[in-house]
């Protein structure tokens, strides 16, 4: 969980499972598909270092491993219904702001 979701099925296939039978038994036990909660890791990792204090919304959105700011956003809204700004946890001294 510390890779904030990038993982290669390729490295996963080393527990003997086929592509197919690995997301059958990934969705069974999980409830999402890898690559889905690849997308949820990443986004909760991007409001973590925001709640860590990170400021800039560019910069926590390069560190958690989107492309730019415009990705961050399209991601949260495609996931959560909601923009990363509405998402946000008001940390000490850091009012909720908007990405």
């Amino acid at each position: 969980m510390r890779r904030r979701g990038a993982i290669r099925v390729s490295e996963l296939r080393r527990f003997g499972l086929t592509g197919r039978h690995l997301l059958r038994r990934f969705r069974d036990e999980v409830g999402l598909g890898p690559k889905e909660l690849c997308r949820v890791l990443r986004l909760q990792s991007a409001l973590e270092l925001r709640g860590a204090g990170c400021a800039d919304w560019v910069e926590v959105a390069l560190q958690a491993g989107f492309c730019d700011q415009s990705h961050l956003v399209r991601e949260a809204r495609a996931l959560a219904g909601a923009p990363p700004g509405a998402l946000d946890e008001p940390g000490p001294g850091r009012p909720r702001a908007a990405a």
